[in-house]
């Protein structure tokens, strides 16, 4: 464990994913760029741009959700995998549409981003996908 008494996101990753869940984003030994860049990829995913009026709800979504945080720092492909299997239900903008549509149009974008980078995918996180995930999103 990290010396602040936080996770390290490396040590994160190597709970059992079902801990994640257990994490807040106060859990996590993050620095202000990380939480950025995180929010950026999350928005991304979602669709949303960064001046709409569903940024910051879906901004806040990905900051205080450590197990999505962590997530979003696995291999793309492992997000992939893991965003497929996550209760859809969990999430605002479930909750907000009464639809998991929005969520199967993440997990398409999430995909296309792991095909833009093909055998990279299983070793770089959507995090470090410059551009690749949903370069023009349109509304949520």
């Amino acid at each position: 464990m990290s010396g602040t008494g936080l996770l390290s996101i490396a040590e994160a990753v190597l709970l059992p994913p079902d801990l994640w869940d257990g994490l807040g984003a106060g859990d996590l030994d993050l620095t202000e760029a990380n939480r950025q860049r995180t929010a950026r990829v999350w928005l991304s995913l979602c669709a949303v741009s960064e001046g709409s009026a569903d940024a910051g709800r879906v901004r806040r979504e990905v900051l205080r959700d450590g197990g999505l945080t962590v997530a979003l720092s696995l291999p793309a492909v492992e997000f992939v995998a893991w965003f497929r299997a996550a209760p859809w239900a969990e999430f605002d903008s479930t909750d907000r549409t009464g639809s998991e549509a929005w969520a199967m149009a993440a997990l398409q974008r999430a995909w296309s981003a792991c095909e833009s980078m093909g055998v990279l995918a299983s070793q770089r996180a959507l995090l470090a996908a410059r551009g690749s995930a949903a370069a023009a999103p349109d509304s949520l």
